[in-house]
């Protein structure tokens, strides 16, 4: 865990804070990923276009990329992954995903900006 701290320590200190790709929160690209389950490799991706992953040996962490806070840990890794609902109004995005088949993450996103506004998982 002190590993990870220092890894994430890095993470901020070298810039890497972003928010999301706007283009990515588009209606377009969002349907086209919608309700198709991504296995290992590609359904890293596909979170990795939307909240921050980290990887530590087997172990997968979550983090939100505007604050560097984790919110999600995967001791077996990332099996599969799933876009299953949009929810899109005037000024923000919600995006609900399924992670290994039973892990519900939810983001927010200003629209505009791509920030993240908050995620958790249950």
């Amino acid at each position: 865990m002190k590993k990870l701290i220092i890894v994430l320590l890095g993470l901020v200190i070298s810039s890497n804070i972003f928010a999301v790709d706007v283009e990515k929160l588009a209606n377009t690209e969002l349907m086209s990923k919608k309700g198709i389950v991504y296995e290992k490799a590609e359904a890293i991706n596909l979170l990795n276009d939307y909240i921050g992953v980290y990887k530590e040996g087997k172990a997968v962490y979550l983090y939100n990329t505007t604050n560097t806070d984790l919110f999600a840990m995967f001791k077996t890794g990332v099996r599969s992954a799933s876009l299953d609902e949009v929810v899109k109004t005037s000024q923000i995005t919600n995006l609900n995903f399924t992670v290994n088949g039973d892990v519900k993450v939810h983001i927010s996103y200003y629209s505009t900006s791509g920030e993240i506004i908050i995620c958790s998982a249950k």
